[in-house]
């Protein structure tokens, strides 16, 4: 037997809340009407009230209307405090609480509250709903797409709802997922659209929040709403604070509940320390955008709520302006003055807590005017009287604040610590009601979620979740003006834009880039298969989206001879996929060997330089990272290599993070050269090279074992036959070829002239590097002079004959 519901949600079948409300606002407009025409009736014929009463229906008009408003008042008032999760039993026995949304769906489709649901009757029912037209707009879906699945036909006619009941709380988001998940009609309409369950859930949850919020909030006539309504005289028992209420205004709870959950444990602590007899104040440290403000509206909350400790009931939270004092004092013992009268007004009074924003700066100020704000502070809020929330970022902190004594004997640190992507996405949700009034858009679901990922993998300013708001508000400005619906496409166009990170799916071209690879890179890269095969791997992964956790998308050691084309390839790779050879930021570790070389590249706080690494990252955090002869850097900075390898981020020198995760890491080496000839010359197969190289790396201690296995890749590079050296030198002579080009002359390279390149400049010790020199020393050098002789004029065409292939 089904559970009958409360008769507020049968109320739904008679009116819908919209139509209610509707007649709400219609009887409240014809009473005012009414009221104002009999008020001008009376001024106007200047007659006595019984006279008006007798010779007007007016008054008649408006004893109707406003009996009308009245009357709908006081029903939609008994709904909405119905609106609230009540008691149900199923047709089992088991009790179960049920949520208001949930509610009226089963008020829609009659006949109570049942475990057994159709799913046709369930769409149906939700089609009459606020929350579906909400929904579908978050997920960007058009209504009348999902309304053809209403109707579709089911394989499976209806669904049973047991395995809800264990969560405690029925919510009309976990029926209606669970009812996506276990019918094949919608979970192909959602598979389709792309919207996956975990999207589709926490969409569903947010939208029915928004709407319990609603509700909430004109509920006016409960204790929290009533609380938030200045009291007439429930601060006479405490002093006057004129003074005070001219350089402060009283902090406001109007932080939702999620942002409050996400800060849940700084808002505990701030309470904690608040609560202590003596020298009970707290500074609050945090990035910019971390969440100082919410904190603070969530203690201020707490206090509104009556949910703090007796010592802390009826303090209220006032946030000093202090440029104001700044303004206005000009002078020392002006300064002193205003904030003695403030502070000691605030003693008097003996509820206030003083939030100081950028206390660091606050102090600065009144140094510059020669006064002393901590001191003065000092005498005021060691006593049990007055309280102060002092706010800080972290460097100002460390650099301003954490070397003064007096502060840590007065404050409690409290630090704000990194969110949870979870809890990120709960503070965004918080903010988009605020977001969408000034930008006149409507954000996604998706377009949340995706905001957040991208901020936390590509942003290194900053911190969440305000890289992530900053997202959503760049996002909505970017949108043109007919379009107001902001997808997850329209962040990755904003990360693009800001980075030159394509963090958007893998478009057509640059699809045909990835699968042929391997091919652009034998265009300029001779040989070397397996470090050509394991770095074209490693990018189709990263951009196929397939998951490699924090890491860079790929890092590989490069070992071998000089000059077999470790360089060449890392320069080849920069040019096909990231768009040139300016996307390689490449670093001479020998510069870096001394005992300031981790300082070179991450900074030096005490010069107050930045890093030449973490600068060009910041710079372009898309690319490709060579670091030649690695093996010559410092100890600290192959350590340094350890984090940024296995966790795709370091610090810099000034406490901020740095990102490498949207860069190839490549090192290269010249350790074990002599072992790869030796062996080569044994006729040794080029595994066994490989496996014997690395061995002796480690036995010499060149790499330790532990940076070694943070590479994707270890890659030996073999020396070049001649063949192979050939074709190197007919690359370089057709890059010549294009040069010329340029100033239209058509330059044919030849396979003799490579083979004569080859020996003029082929070195064993430096491998084929020498080759370029002597294309430049000889092949150049008789161009230049034939063009100067007037010999090679613009729109020739010309090869290099025997007999100047034999002068060179």
């Amino acid at each position: 037997m089904r559970t009958r519901l409360p008769l507020a949600f049968r109320l739904d079948l008679v009116s819908r809340p919209h139509t209610r409300s509707l007649f709400v606002k219609l009887f409240f407009v014809l009473s005012l009407v009414s009221f104002l025409l009999l008020l001008a009736s009376l001024f106007t014929d200047a007659v006595l009230l019984p006279l008006v009463i007798e010779k007007t229906p007016i008054l008649g008009v408006l004893y109707i209307t406003t009996s009308f408003f009245l009357a709908f008042c006081f029903v939609e008032f008994y709904y909405r405090s119905h609106l609230v999760p009540f008691g149900a039993v199923t047709e089992s026995g088991l009790r179960v609480t049920l949520a208001p949304e949930a509610a009226r769906v089963f008020s829609y489709m009659g006949g109570g509250f049942g475990t057994d649901i159709r799913v046709s009757d369930f769409l149906a029912a939700l089609n009459k709903t606020i929350f579906l037209r909400i929904l579908l707009v978050r997920l960007g879906i058009a209504e009348e797409d999902f309304a053809l699945s209403i109707n579709q036909k089911r394989a499976v006619a209806s669904v049973r709802i047991e395995r809800l009941l264990s969560e405690g709380l029925l919510t009309l988001s976990a029926i209606f997922v669970f009812c996506a998940s276990e019918d094949e009609v919608l979970k192909n309409f959602f598979f389709q659209r792309e919207v996956k369950p975990e999207i589709l859930s926490g969409a569903a949850e947010w939208v029915e929040s928004e709407i319990e919020e609603y509700y909430a909030r004109t509920r006016w006539w409960l204790r929290k709403n009533l609380e938030r309504i200045p009291g007439i005289a429930k601060d006479l028992g405490y002093g006057y604070t004129y003074n005070l209420e001219r350089y402060a205004s009283e902090v406001l709870p109007r932080s939702t509940r999620f942002a409050r959950y996400a800060r849940v444990r700084e808002i505990e602590a701030v309470e904690e320390a608040l609560a202590r007899s003596r020298e009970a104040n707290v500074l609050l440290v945090g990035e910019a955008g971390s969440g100082k403000h919410t904190v603070v509206e969530g203690f201020a909350g707490l206090i509104y709520e009556g949910r703090v400790k007796p010592v802390l009931e009826h303090k209220r939270v006032m946030m000093l302006d202090a440029e104001s004092i700044t303004a206005r004092a000009t002078t020392k013992s002006s300064y002193e003055g205003v904030m003695i009268t403030i502070l000691a007004e605030a003693v008097g009074a003996g509820n206030i807590i003083l939030v100081i924003e950028n206390f660091p700066g606050f102090l600065a100020s009144a140094r510059e005017m020669g006064a002393d704000a901590l001191d003065i502070l000092g005498h005021y809020i060691s006593g049990p009287n007055l309280q102060v929330i002092a706010l800080s970022e972290t460097g100002a902190f460390h650099r301003d604040l954490e070397p003064n004594g007096l502060v840590a004997k007065l404050f409690e640190k409290v630090e704000m610590r990194e969110v949870e992507s979870n809890t990120v996405i709960y503070m965004l949700e918080s903010s988009c009601s605020e977001l969408e009034a000034a930008t006149g858009k409507v954000f996604t679901y998706q377009a949340l979620v995706r905001a957040e990922d991208l901020a936390r993998r590509f942003i290194a300013e900053g911190v969440m979740p305000e890289k992530a708001i900053n997202l959503l508000d760049d996002a909505a400005s970017m949108l043109p003006s007919e379009n107001r619906l902001v997808r997850a496409e329209d962040i990755d166009a904003v990360v693009t834009r800001r980075t030159a990170i394509p963090t958007a799916v893998a478009e057509e071209a640059e699809s045909e880039k990835l699968l042929k690879l391997e091919q652009l890179l034998h265009e300029k890269v001779i040989n070397q298969e397996h470090a050509v095969s394991v770095i074209s791997d490693s990018l189709r992964r990263a951009r196929a989206g397939l998951g490699r956790g924090r890491r860079p998308i790929g890092s590989f050691l490069f070992l071998g001879p000089t000059g077999v084309g470790k360089t060449e390839t890392a320069r080849s790779l920069a040019e096909i996929y990231f768009g040139g050879e300016e996307a390689m930021l490449r670093f001479d570790m020998s510069e870096f060997q001394g005992e300031d070389g981790l300082e070179k590249l991450t900074g030096s706080f005490e010069m107050k330089e930045p890093g030449v690494l973490a600068s060009r990252l910041r710079e372009r955090p898309f690319g490709l990272l060579l670091f030649d002869e690695f093996e010559k850097s410092s100890h600290d900075v192959r350590n340094l290599f350890l984090q940024v390898l296995d966790e795709g981020v370091f610090h810099d020198a000034f406490g901020r993070t740095v990102s490498a995760r949207e860069t190839i890491v490549i090192a290269t080496s010249n350790a074990g050269a002599n072992t790869v000839w030796e062996l080569l010359k044994e006729g040794k197969d080029p595994s066994e090279v490989q496996e014997a190289v690395i061995d002796e790396i480690r036995k010499e201690g060149v790499l330790s074992p532990e940076l070694l296995n943070r590479f994707d890749a270890v890659v030996v590079f073999h020396p070049l036959s001649p063949e192979q050296l050939e074709q190197v030198a007919l690359l370089l002579l057709r890059d010549l070829a294009r040069q010329l080009e340029k100033q239209d002359v058509h330059f044919v390279p030849s396979r003799d002239l490579a083979r004569r390149i080859v020996e003029i400049g082929y070195d064993k010790t430096f491998g084929a590097r020498p080759m370029r020199r002597a294309i430049q020393d000889h092949v150049e050098q008789l161009i230049a002079r034939k063009i100067l002789e007037g010999t090679l004029k613009r729109g020739d065409s010309f090869s290099f004959t025997a007999e100047d292939i034999a002068s060179l």
